[in-house]
């Protein structure tokens, strides 16, 4: 067992934020060629503006695009979930292992409840859901705005494919950063917790911001 904890969970984070934003960049790649697809002749020739906007939210593509950004919702959940129960497994019987015996919590693992509660805590009063779909939706929203643009006729068509490719990067970037620092957090979180539930229940202090 490694001596130092914070190691541990660095190294978890690491990894769970690198498995997430491979998906990312596979969902978001996904959703730019679909945006390619919406971009038609037929939108082109839609009156710019309101008329334009309508007609991008019915184009096939453009759902579909938009399908394969909320198909990144549940799968990086669970790739928290899966960091958060990690870290707190190993910081479980790392902090126990560091206490006398007589300050120990019994039980040398911790119970399914207490797994489950750690892979689903919120933090601040949001879920990982929640974080994910604010910034999901936001790429949503920018999406359909830069159809639109790339798609008016006053815009080349070599310029309106780099404004989706521009809308691609930000977005896969965007997407990827808060999938990091939600995994990083829910790891801190993780670790907080399993110090605490290493530790017999009678001596520890009242703490409103964990989930007990």
């Amino acid at each position: 067992m490694p001596n130092d904890i914070e190691a541990i969970l660095g190294r978890v984070a690491t990894q769970h934020a690198a498995s997430a934003g491979r998906l990312v960049d596979d969902k978001v790649s996904d959703a730019v060629a679909h945006l390619h697809k919406a971009a038609t002749n037929a939108l082109r020739d839609t009156p710019d503006g309101k008329p334009t906007l309508a007609r991008a939210r019915r184009s096939p593509s453009f759902v579909a695009a938009m399908d394969r950004l909320d198909e990144l919702i549940l799968p990086i959940v669970r790739i928290e979930q899966g960091a958060r129960e990690d870290v707190y497994r190993r910081s479980h019987t790392w902090h126990r292992e560091s206490l006398p015996k007589e300050l120990r919590s019994p039980g040398e693992s911790p119970s399914d409840r207490r797994v489950d509660r750690c892979r689903n805590f919120l933090i601040l009063g949001y879920s990982i859901k929640d974080r994910l779909t604010v910034a999901v939706d936001a790429a949503k929203r920018s999406a359909l705005s830069s159809l639109a643009r790339a798609s008016t006729r006053a815009v080349e068509r070599s310029a309106g494919t780099d404004v989706i490719e521009a809308w691609g990067d930000v977005a896969a970037r965007s997407i990827a950063t808060v999938a990091a620092q939600s995994i990083g957090d829910g790891v801190t979180w993780a670790d907080r917790m399993a110090g605490r539930d290493a530790i017999r229940a009678e001596l520890l202090p009242d703490d409103p911001t964990m989930p007990e």
